[in-house]
């Protein structure tokens, strides 16, 4: 979005000899340029008008003009490109009868939005024009969705008969696919649905755009014979499937029998999808391996490896047993390579392997070997490429160490808590990592297999335990650190529907506060005998204030201050959580500075507000005497009440203590949006 500088803003209908004395004198300008049958000015003329402006906001039509080139646009000798940023309204070239050299286009850099959208881009019935060649150049070259028609020759590879011409692509029947019959180049992507004549389709040499087959009789898709480039456009901000092809029941083989390349004209991972296909559909290792060269993701993979394996270029294949049952001088391996204690030598077996093909799922695992196996900067992806990239292995610090592509979502790290099944229990016995989160629904297993996880100190992902026969969870009590994937504020745990005498300990407690979780449910009350704490800190129970012992840290049970308490106040000085809610009600308190040293409260009686503040006729002015508390946990809805005269002087002063507590205040029947003077303030915490 530009804001535009007024001084720099052509807001005129057209070019010419009329508004050209407005046209702005500044570098960067902002509008939409019309070229048509009212541009009386020469090619030299608007040259010299467009000297200074090395950048374009907004958009270009040329429409009707008597023009007979672009060249006026003109790159400084500092400049490689002229900048356009075409978003708002795009290039429209059309029905311009004398046009006949617009390759100027070639040295402008067209502007993308935050998704790497092209701009519109349509360049129509220019009988003059030979526009052959213009997808071929400059940032044409990675267009996609460029319309290039009518024109004296159109966006193609020609031969020496210059007979071949680029089409647009689109969604197309039976009928209309004739229209494609001359055409080399396919921009925009290609659809066939319910197509049943493919012979129209076997000039193409390049497709731009997405590809989508369904719903046909296609027992392959060799009647691309000529296809050798599917180019692609898709950054991996969102998961566009690049290669689509499914619910052809009759198709057994993918079958292109040129295909060399379909890039990805950003960085990232194409995603392709093979679904719903005859069931001996399969894939050549031939074809894999371009597959794995392009870096496709399969949303689907219903294929299996044909017994053919194509042609291979002299490589030698092997398929995996064990090391010691395998071949040397293997280039492709197609299995599950396991390397285990008493395999070293014959690891050099692997020297010249450049692609291994799993028969499963794609993973590596790199676990409980020599320190120095793993080191600062190892890169394992360059050399193994699966359809879904997991690396798995020892802590070695953050993913930027090993990733630096923002598109690889892998994690060199841990042991993956998903293969357990595949592992084995014993597998985990030495991992202190554990990825994957860790789930253990309906699991039935022994405690000694749950011990197994003893050594665990760091889970990196979501923890679900549901419909087990666990008593507690002791087996992660070296567990240190639980590590969030994304870039989430708090952490939602839900402890519900567990044994009635459930109980938290005032340690895990101050782990949950300390961490600011929010909790969907908790069904728990804190441990009974829980009054000593690892960092002794001193404990005490509630009854009231009278007898309330002195220097207490941490009070269990809901902390009431009426009237008469106020001289012992003072005993809640070293206060720092309550394990309960806090009233402080029909008083002569005139602040709580007392509370200075507050920071936490969990409450678990649904029943009563959180924190309840009420006729304490002298206490004005409360964000200036509350401690700062710097989270709450309750159980059900999280409530505060506060009452009184000019507690909060501003719905600021309301919002900032609703944020701190994490609480749903109402103030005085109303929430603090209702405060007088609300238009005044910034209402941001």
């Amino acid at each position: 979005v530009h804001l535009p500088d007024p001084l720099c803003t052509f807001n005129h209908s057209s070019i010419s000899s009329k508004t050209i004395p407005f046209f702005p004198k500044c570098g960067e300008v902002c509008g939409l340029l019309i070229f048509n049958e009212n541009t009386d000015l020469s090619e030299a003329q608007l040259k010299d008008v467009f000297k200074t402006m090395y950048k374009l906001n907004g958009g270009v039509r040329v429409e009707n003009s008597h023009l007979t080139n672009l060249s006026f646009f003109t790159i400084g000798v500092e400049e490689k490109y002229f900048q356009f940023d075409c978003l708002t309204y795009g290039l429209t070239i059309q029905n311009n009868t004398k046009l006949t050299d617009v390759t100027i286009l070639w040295k402008f850099q067209y502007w993308l939005d935050h998704d790497h959208r092209e701009c519109k881009m349509v360049i129509t019935d220019n009988i003059m024009l030979d526009a052959g060649k213009l997808c071929y150049y400059g940032y044409f070259y990675i267009s996609i969705n460029m319309r290039v028609t009518g024109n004296l020759k159109d966006c193609g590879m020609q031969d020496r008969e210059d007979t071949f011409v680029g089409c647009r692509g689109g969604n197309f029947t039976t009928g209309a696919l004739s229209q494609l019959s001359d055409c080399d180049l396919i921009l925009s992507g290609l659809k066939l649905i319910n197509i049943s004549d493919t012979s129209p389709l076997s000039n193409i040499t390049q497709i731009r755009g997405n590809l989508l087959i369904q719903h046909t009789n296609f027992q392959n898709l060799s009647f691309f014979k000529n296809l050798e480039t599917l180019k692609i456009s898709t950054p991996g901000l969102h998961e566009t499937i690049a290669i689509n092809v499914k619910d052809n029941p009759q198709m057994t083989r993918f079958g292109i029998p040129l295909l060399k390349e379909f890039p990805n004209i950003w960085q990232g991972y194409l995603f392709m999808n093979l679904e719903n296909l005859h069931p001996d559909f399969c894939l050549t290792i031939e074809e894999m391996t371009l597959f794995l060269k392009s870096e496709v993701l399969f949303v689907n993979l219903h294929a299996k490896y044909c017994t053919n394996p194509g042609n291979l270029n002299g490589a030698k294949l092997c398929e995996f047993s064990t090391m010691k049952a395998l071949e040397k001088h293997c280039n492709y391996i197609v299995g599950d390579v396991k390397i285990e204690s008493g395999d070293e030598k014959h690891v050099e077996k692997l020297s010249a392997v450049t692609n291994i093909i799993t028969k499963t799922e794609n993973y590596a695992i790199i676990h409980n070997n020599h320190p120095s196996l793993l080191y600062e900067g190892f890169e394992l992806y360059h050399s193994i490429y699966t359809s879904s990239p997991e690396y798995f292995g020892g802590w070695l610090g953050t993913v930027d160490h090993f990733f630096s592509s923002p598109t690889r979502n892998s994690l060199l790290t841990g042991c993956p808590s998903d293969k357990i099944s595949s592992l084995g229990w014993r597998f985990y016995e030495t991992c202190t990592v554990l990825s994957r989160g860790l789930n253990l629904v309906n699991v039935t297993v022994s405690r000694e297999d749950f011990n197994s996880l003893n050594n665990i100190k760091t889970i990196i992902g979501q923890i679900e335990i549901a419909y087990t026969d666990l008593e507690d969870l002791s087996f992660l009590e070296n567990v240190k650190n639980i590590d969030k994937l994304f870039s989430i504020v708090t952490f939602t745990i839900n402890l519900e529907k567990l044994h009635p005498d459930f109980c938290l300990t005032i340690q895990e407690m101050i782990v949950f506060l300390d961490f600011q979780v929010d909790f969907l449910n908790i069904d728990a009350r804190i441990c009974n005998t829980d009054f000593e704490t690892k960092n002794s800190k001193a404990v005490c129970l509630f009854k009231d204030m009278l007898s309330l012992g002195p220097k207490c840290n941490y009070i269990i049970g809901d902390l009431v201050i009426s009237h008469e308490d106020e001289d012992y106040t003072e005993k809640l000085k070293s206060v720092a959580i309550i394990f309960g809610s806090l009233a402080i009600q029909d008083t002569d308190l005139d602040n709580l500075e007392f509370l200075e040293k507050l920071r936490k409260i969990a409450n678990f009686n649904e029943s009563i507000p959180i924190i309840k503040i009420v006729n304490n006729k002298d206490l004005k002015n409360l964000h200036l005497h509350l401690p700062i508390v710097q989270g709450t946990i309750s159980k059900g809805f999280p409530r505060a009440i506060i009452e009184g005269d000019d507690i909060f002087e501003t719905t600021k002063d309301c919002m900032i203590f609703q944020y701190n507590t994490r609480t749903n205040v109402t103030y005085n029947g109303g929430s603090c949006r209702d405060i007088s003077g609300i238009s005044n303030v910034d209402h941001s915490p």
